[in-house]
Formats: C-alpha cells, structure tokens, sequence
C-alpha cells in the first residue's frame, strides 16, 4: 500500500509517484499545504496530550494513534518534497538579495518590532494557505 495524500489545493489524491510530475506552483502549494497540515496536527496532540489538555478527561488513544500516523505521512510527503522544491529555487537573485538585505536593515532599525511583525506575517500566509485541510 503506497502512502497518499488529499490535497485541497490541487484537488487531489497524490503519491510518492505523483511528485515527479508535478510543476513548480503545484509542487509548492503541496508544501505548504503539508507544513499547515503537519502544524495543525501537532497542535491538536498537544491540546489532548500535554500540557494543555484538560484534566481528568480521558484521551482517546485511537484518536491519538491515528493523528500521529497522519503527520508521520505528512512528514514522510515534505521529505520528499522540500527537496524538490529547493531544487527549483533560483540562486541569488536580486530579489533574494534585496530582501535578505532590507529585512536585516529592518531588524536593525526596529529590532524586537520587526520579529513581531514577521510572525504576524507568517501566521497571516498559513492561515491564507489553510483551508479546512485533511490529514492524509
């Protein structure tokens, strides 16, 4: 039995062998729908399992098996895609450079400001990228 994913963004069930032949939007768009998944998926075990989970109620431990299983695909899916997606990332361009130039600029002027709004932002994309998706 090979491993599958269900991705909303493609509408699609992928494979192992569906990677090759995906293009470079599609191929990033799986990936970052994974990394929603995968922190998805981690928050939920941490509200059941640790610290956050309320106490004296039983945990269900089919529950709990079966969402761990899930991000391990999901982990298993952006091992084999990161790498492709590296791949297809073009080297220094003046954009890149710029960027990388004018964020540290940034830091330095705003310092602890700056963080914040770059966590606001990265947040703002996951939840722009997140739309109700299922753990494989």
């Amino acid at each position: 039995m090979s491993l599958t994913f269900l991705s909303k963004s493609l509408g699609r069930t992928i494979t192992f062998t569906d990677l090759d032949q995906l293009k470079p939007p599609e191929m990033r768009a799986l990936l970052g729908e994974l990394h929603v998944a995968v922190e998805s998926m981690t928050d939920s075990l941490n509200a059941a399992t640790g610290t956050q989970a309320p106490s004296g109620q039983a945990i269900d431990a089919d529950w709990v098996h079966g969402l761990t299983k899930k991000r391990r695909i999901c982990n298993a899916f952006v091992a084999q895609v990161q790498p492709l997606v590296d791949a297809m990332a073009p080297k220094a361009t003046y954009r890149t450079i710029f960027e990388l130039h004018l964020d540290a600029l940034l830091e330095d002027e705003l310092g602890s400001t700056y963080a914040e709004i770059k966590k606001e932002a990265r947040e703002l994309a996951l939840a722009d990228l997140q739309v109700e998706i299922p753990a494989a």
